[in-house]
């Protein structure tokens, strides 16, 4: 029986989502930090809507954003992780 966190409902996410998540997680395999302006500028869009996105991706429990003084860090969940890897097999 998976944990709590890791239980996957049906989640519906907008290519977009999918695409930035996937991008979360690709740099967090290499180590790399993921900052807002970095997904902004990867997809060429606003601060805004990057803020929007990211928010929405938090509130699905997909992505986990760190505070480290004025910057703000992503990293994908292991419920994210488990959504991608789904996605890959069906």
């Amino acid at each position: 029986m998976p944990l709590p966190s890791q239980k996957i409902e049906d989640i519906e996410l907008e290519d977009k989502l999918y695409g930035i998540l996937k991008f979360i997680q690709r740099q967090n395999q290499n180590n790399m930090l993921v900052s807002y302006s970095k997904i902004g500028y990867e997809f060429s869009i606003s601060k805004v809507t990057t803020s929007k996105y990211l928010n929405s991706l938090g509130e699905k429990d997909l992505v986990f954003i760190e505070k480290k003084g004025k910057s703000k860090t992503l990293h994908v969940t292991e419920k994210g992780r488990t959504l991608l890897q789904r996605r890959i097999t069906i």
